[in-house]
């Protein structure tokens, strides 16, 4: 019987001798495939012990001042026989008593991929540290710069409230025959720089894999918060606005700057000092100048989880007094600061942060102060700025995730500290195989149909704007929906839904010339069937810059474009196209790239719904080295046959694991690919050396392969016979997957089969 051991906070607790303390491990379940699962524990009974009661603060007596947060999941670690099992998290339910005295913690195990959850919240897009950098100034040239160009905030050609078209004197203007306005279009950004946020305001680090591969970098959101016309333009209220932030002393957005006063103030953090602290606030006094200034100006103070903390209109010198109560779910007071004017004007302010509580001395009330200090303003100037991050679409900074992971398949796991994020396949790809027949209960085991589905469904959710609509009227099948299945089979449908926009491009005709001539100009519209602005889900699209021609696109008040960003569902290598359905090309007017269901999830899927499908469910008493070392992209050997792992339940006390397996099928691409995944792989595949546009690779040799197929990103590059090659023509800073597979030919040099492909992950300097 081996050790069992469990660490809360650090904190080796007791256990009950015989306690049964049973783990189900699962990443991607065929119960539910659009859904990440993570490794969590049946609840199981830890004693009141002198050491457990510490720990958990006799969470029974509510009394207690500062006691045990159950709100909160705790850092927990499983050992077994002192090596490391699990990582995660510990979550308390319930406490057990006898005659009113504490007998036992009831408890869950929660895996580590659990905290994202945990750690994002409601959090809205908006309250991201988008980098300030990419903010600037509200107007004409600006606008078209970020038209023609490329960069991390481009503005591509979708117009939010007009339709535009080629006139009849052979220039693009809208049914009014005006000319483009700034204002007329929205920027958008890269999505990685969003990614770059989220690990930054959350301290958490993402692995390369993925998010920095060419089909994520070039991908970016349509910077559409509301319907119609931004905030800051004219038409939509003329809104003037300069931010700051009170949070902690190495925060990345306009947070303030200490003058006087506690200078280690900051972070400022609500109940964490002393059992017998009541009545703890945090009070906050503006003092604000508007250098002579009469015009009138808005003050608005949020908290970070989006609460309106104060707001007051005036005008002219103010002193203003809010309290952030509570601060935000780490206790940490954290809070922005916005000025909002129609007018542009300069106004400075200065901040003072008094924190204090009360003591029972002896029966009386004593007024403690923690700490007070004076800040100023670092953003004074109020100005027509874009700010990026209040431009965001309103979505869940969690909720977006998920649908980033199920728009392109990615599995999620912890690594080392890193959250791995990986397509399915590429996780599946890394997996090494365990024969284990020998540690398998053989007098009971049970064999059934893989799903209980006879349909799966892939879709967007949202399609709110007018071509779109028309299109799926006209054609009778919804533009970018796959679906895969047979109406006939048994069971019910599934659908994948993705909370983003889908809409459908437009490429413009010279209706002046001759209407059969396609210019080369592809716009957006985003209006709704009656021709209305409207404001759908965030929309994601990929911004191609593209010549304009002989059309180039007048602006009013100044200038005209030669280039422009062009909104395509097909990324710039023309590797993807953000459809999940086989479609034409809006702007090329052909199928080009794959498509997300053919690229990340068809290998899958088919394989689930293939005849010979089956989910298999047997005991095993697996010895600790595989215990400890299985991931769940390896397979099962049992018998000769290869199985796929759905879910382990293990039972540490007793060492019995039940499995539920799925037979491993060999996949669509690969029997298309004559793949035979037998075969020997290429092993020991290194990186030697890299430039900024190369990456130098070497393996070693595979015995009774005539030569290598080469693979960059999925591509197959062509076939040598070395044992080494220069992968060239790459871009800089970007993640690329290399692949290298080993070919068998027959005495007539004809391929044979091929092994699977051995990818390795790197990133150029």
């Amino acid at each position: 019987m081996q050790i069992i051991e469990l660490y809360i906070q650090g904190t080796k607790v007791d256990l009950f001798k015989d306690e049964s303390i049973s783990i189900t491990d699962s990443i991607q379940n065929v119960k539910d495939i659009s859904k990440i699962f993570t490794a969590f524990s049946q609840q199981f009974n830890l004693p009141a012990s002198k050491t457990n009661n510490r720990l958990f603060k006799h969470y029974h007596n509510y009394d207690i001042n500062n006691g045990f947060d159950a709100r909160f999941k705790v850092d927990a670690e499983i050992k077994l026989n002192g090596v490391t099992y699990k990582v995660g998290k510990i979550k308390l339910n319930e406490v057990s008593l006898k005659d009113n005295v504490p007998h036992s913690y009831k408890v869950v195990f929660f895996g580590d991929t659990i905290e994202l959850k945990d750690l994002l919240g409601e959090d809205m897009l908006s309250e991201l540290p988008i980098d300030s950098d990419l903010d600037f100034d509200y107007n004409l040239t600006n606008i078209k710069s970020r038209f023609e160009n490329s960069g991390d905030v481009v503005v591509p050609l979708i117009t939010h409230s007009k339709r535009f078209q080629i006139a009849n004197d052979g220039k693009y203007r809208d049914l009014d025959n005006h000319k483009l306005d700034y204002i007329d279009v929205k920027p958008a950004l890269r999505v990685k720089k969003i990614i770059d946020a989220i690990e930054t305001n959350y301290d958490i680090d993402f692995s390369n894999e993925f998010f920095n591969s060419n089909i994520f970098t070039e991908l970016f959101i349509w910077l559409h918060r509301n319907e119609g016309f931004i905030s800051n333009a004219t038409e939509g209220g003329g809104l003037n606005t300069i931010n700051n932030r009170f949070h902690v002393e190495t925060s990345p957005e306009e947070n303030y700057t200490y003058v006087s006063g506690t200078a280690n103030q900051r972070p400022i953090l609500f109940y964490q000092d002393g059992p017998d602290v009541y009545n703890e606030e945090v009070k906050c006094t503006m003092v604000i100048n508007a250098l002579g200034n009469t015009d009138e100006y808005t003050i608005s103070v949020v908290s970070s989880s989006g609460n309106l903390i104060y707001q007051e209109t005036t005008s002219g010198n103010q002193t203003v007094v809010f309290y952030p109560a509570g601060g935000d779910e780490n206790g940490e007071v954290n809070f922005n600061v916005s000025i909002t004017s129609e007018n542009t004007f300069n106004i400075s302010h200065t901040l003072r942060v008094e924190h204090y509580g009360y003591l029972v001395d002896e029966y009386r009330e004593v007024l403690e102060e923690f700490s007070d200090a004076t800040y100023n303003s670092v953003s004074n100037t109020i100005s027509n700025t874009f700010i990026v991050a209040n431009q965001m679409p309103k979505m869940k900074v969690f909720d977006f995730l998920v649908n980033l992971f199920k728009m392109f398949n990615l599995t999620v796991y912890k690594e080392d500290g890193t959250i791995r994020v990986q397509p399915l396949n590429d996780f599946y790809n890394e997996g090494v195989k365990y024969d284990i027949t020998e540690y398998i209960d053989m007098s009971k085991s049970s064999v059934s149909k893989l799903l209980q589905y006879k349909n799966i469904e892939f879709k967007f959710k949202s399609k709110k704007t007018q071509l779109v609509i028309l299109s799926d009227e006209l054609q009778g099948a919804e533009f970018s929906q796959e679906g895969y299945g047979n109406n006939d089979w048994d069971g019910g449908n599934y659908k994948i839904e993705l909370d983003f926009e889908k809409m459908l491009y437009e490429r413009l005709t010279d209706t002046h010339a001759n209407p059969q001539v396609l210019t080369p100009l592809t716009q957006g519209t985003f209006v709704d069937d009656k021709g209305s602005a409207t404001i759908g889900k965030p929309l994601l699209f990929y911004p191609i810059n593209t010549d304009c021609g002989d059309y180039d696109i007048e602006w009013l008040g100044d200038g005209s474009s030669a280039t422009y960003n062009r909104p395509s569902q097909l990324n710039n290598t023309e590797q993807l196209a953000v459809n999940f359905g086989l479609e034409a090309d809006e702007h090329f007017r052909e199928p080009r790239g794959e498509n997300l269901f053919s690229k990340y999830y068809q290998d899958y899927v088919v394989s689930l719904f293939n005849i010979k499908g089956r989910k298999v469910k047997v005991s095993a008493y697996l010895p600790l080295h595989i215990i400890l070392k299985y991931k769940l992209n390896d397979r099962f050997i049992i018998a000769g046959k290869s199985y796929k792992i759905n879910t382990i339940k293990t039972n540490l006390l007793t060492n019995k694991s039940d499995l539920e397996l799925i037979n491993d099928l060999v996949s669509v691409s690969d029997l298309e690919a004559g793949i035979n995944p037998n075969a020997t792989r290429v092993s020991d595949l290194v990186t030697k050396s890299k430039t900024t546009n190369s990456i130098s690779t070497s393996w070693s040799a595979v015995n009774g392969s005539a030569g290598y197929n080469l693979y960059l990103d999925d591509v197959n590059l062509g076939f040598i016979t070395g044992t080494s090659n220069v992968f060239t023509g790459l871009d800089s800073g970007i993640t690329y997957k290399l692949g290298v597979q080993a070919v068998y030919k027959d005495a007539l040099d004809a391929i044979v089969y091929k092994s699977l492909i051995t990818n390795l992950f790197d990133t150029t300097d």
